[in-house]
């Protein structure tokens, strides 16, 4: 386990990674790997090494979520002597939230097998004051279902030093303490055609509930809405563009993320249980919501690092329903490399 740490202040610049990852060709810089750390007087990491025996590690994360305008940073992590054993039920909880991952999916499969643990990421800095560039800053871990030898992590532990969660990076999936249904409770879709809300009213609802008459035939209670669009003609002379739209699908009323807005006016609108895992009082975004989304709040857990075993554990679990990424604090662990 590394010793907990505040990983926004320890962590190296795209140059270093940059560099490291040019000096430990033909493999280069990998997640996970070991290094001796230099500091400036004021406590920041300026300089560093790859070492089989250094006291610290490195964490590459994916940069495709990260402002170009920003360089690079990776977290680095001090290995400290405590370990934990984690148990059946996180590690299949973790599996559960592995199998969702985009590196998983089978597009990404076909490209790049599963036996594949590593991958290069590039990331292009545009700096507001200079030219963009592109700088390859190590080779991060590949989402798997399972952890090898080495592998970075991120963990929360309860009060008593037990593990309670593994996570592949600092900001991911949390499982949502509740169903949807209780969740979401008065503003659950409409089925009801003598019941609907303004929305259902005007755009129509569709009753997927499945619900059997005494013969066995199922009761449909659909309600055709109001709004046709018909087909748009263009005027002679007109060009045409091409553009990628972003997928369409129905409404999740468990997403709270997308539904609900921060606001720092609004106060007392929480929801009992929350929307969502996580959020805080909001307001509504105008124009959003499952039949009227309910506003939410909750309580981020507590988290600190922990370091896994690699070992494999009870793959089987039940379906867990998960909420969206919030930033929580935290720092890496991981099973030093022999």
């Amino acid at each position: 386990m590394c010793e907990p740490r505040d990983p926004v202040k320890h962590r190296l610049h795209q140059d270093v990674l940059e560099q490291l990852h040019q000096q430990a060709q033909p493999v280069g810089l990998c997640s996970g790997d070991r290094l001796q750390v230099g500091f400036d007087p004021a406590g920041k990491a300026r300089t560093a090494r790859v070492d089989p025996h250094g006291e610290w590690i490195v964490v590459i994360s994916d940069a495709g979520a990260r402002n170009p305008v920003f360089p690079y940073w990776a977290a680095i992590g001090k290995l400290g002597t405590d370990t934990r054993v984690v148990s059946a039920s996180v590690w299949a909880v973790f599996r559960n939230a592995v199998a969702g991952a985009d590196d998983l999916r089978p597009a990404r499969l076909a490209r790049v097998p599963q036996t594949q643990r590593f991958t290069d990421v590039a990331y292009t800095h545009t700096p507001k004051d200079g030219p963009p560039r592109t700088v390859t800053v190590g080779r991060r871990c590949l989402a798997r279902e399972t952890v090898h030898i080495g592998q970075p992590l991120w963990v929360l532990r309860d009060s008593n030093g037990e593990v309670t969660q593994l996570r592949l990076s600092r900001i991911w999936r949390a499982p949502g303490q509740y169903p949807v249904s209780a969740r979401v409770g008065a503003h659950a879709p409409c089925w009801d055609p003598a019941e609907l809300c303004p929305s259902c009213r005007l755009f129509g609802t569709a009753d997927t509930r499945g619900e059997q008459q005494d013969k066995g035939l199922a009761l449909q209670r659909g309600y055709r809405g109001h709004v046709r669009v018909g087909d748009a003609v263009a005027a002679p002379g007109t060009g045409t563009i091409e553009v990628t739209l972003p997928p369409a699908s129905s409404p999740r009323p468990g997403a709270g993320q997308f539904y609900l807005a921060n606001s720092r006016d609004v106060a007392g609108n929480v929801g009992t249980p929350a929307l969502r895992n996580g959020d805080r009082p909001r307001t509504r975004r105008r124009g959003h919501g499952p039949c009227g989304a309910a506003n939410s709040t909750g309580t981020p857990r507590s988290p600190t690092a922990r370091c896994p075993a690699a070992d494999e554990l009870a793959p089987s679990t039940p379906t867990t329903r998960w909420s969206a990424p919030r930033w929580r604090s935290g720092s890496a662990a991981c099973s030093p490399r022999p």
